[in-house]
């Protein structure tokens, strides 16, 4: 199984430039998308969640990498199988 959280640019009150919109999950030919705890919080998550999730089925069939390369302004994805931030992994 191979995990991406996707992360989408917008200046956050903490500091940061992005937010996790959620994760894209490999566990088998075609990705899942699961939203993420930080998503749930905002007062946009089925708008954001739906853009992601037309991004990743306009990529239906594609490789893990194609995402991992994806020239975005907006959109960026990190690799995070195996790290405790994946869903359903313990804190």
């Amino acid at each position: 199984m191979r995990v991406l959280e996707a992360r989408f640019r917008s200046p956050q009150p903490d500091g940061r430039d992005f937010y996790v919109v959620g994760y894209v999950v490999w566990e088998g030919r075609h990705p899942v998308v699961q939203p993420s705890p930080e998503l749930m919080e905002r007062s946009e998550p089925a708008i954001t969640l739906a853009r992601l999730q037309f991004l990743v089925e306009s990529m239906r069939g594609s490789e893990v990498n194609r995402l991992l390369a994806l020239h975005s302004h907006s959109w960026s994805f990190v690799e995070v199988t195996g790290a405790g931030s994946a869903p359903g992994s313990a804190p």
